[in-house]
């Protein structure tokens, strides 16, 4: 069973276009977000592989887990409006053959225990190769 762990860093302006008003907030903000954070995961999908990772074969399953600048209560499942475009980048860079629902499951969000620097949020994605379908 093979996985991976990809790191990503959000700034606060992606942060708040994604999460501030969620689908009341600004359109052009919030599709400017999410292509940067896509082409961030796609990009660091194609260097993982060209320093000789392998694509992870289907099925997969992913945990997000998700750093704050605080220690504040936060519902790590509101930031998964964040995740997914970092989850279609992988697939973009061809880290994971597909996303939808018959062979990629996930991401299951999670509050990291660590805490990020402060003004950045940062995504940590452990996406693991399942043995077996699952029914």
């Amino acid at each position: 069973m093979s996985a991976i762990e990809a790191v990503f860093t959000v700034n606060r302006t992606q942060w708040k276009a994604l999460r501030a008003n969620g689908p009341h907030g600004n359109p052009y903000a919030q599709s400017n977000a999410k292509k940067q954070l896509r082409y961030a995961a796609k990009i660091w999908a194609q260097n993982y592989r060209n320093k000789g990772g392998q694509q992870l074969q289907p099925p997969a399953h992913c945990v997000a887990y998700v750093q704050y600048p605080t220690r504040a209560k936060a519902d790590p499942s509101n930031a998964q409006i964040v995740a997914k475009p970092l989850v279609d980048g992988l697939v973009d860079g061809r880290l994971l053959v597909e996303d939808h629902s018959e062979v990629f499951t996930g991401p299951d969000m999670r509050r990291d225990t660590k805490a990020s620097v402060p003004g950045f949020w940062g995504i940590r994605l452990v996406i693991t190769e399942i043995q077996g379908k699952e029914d």
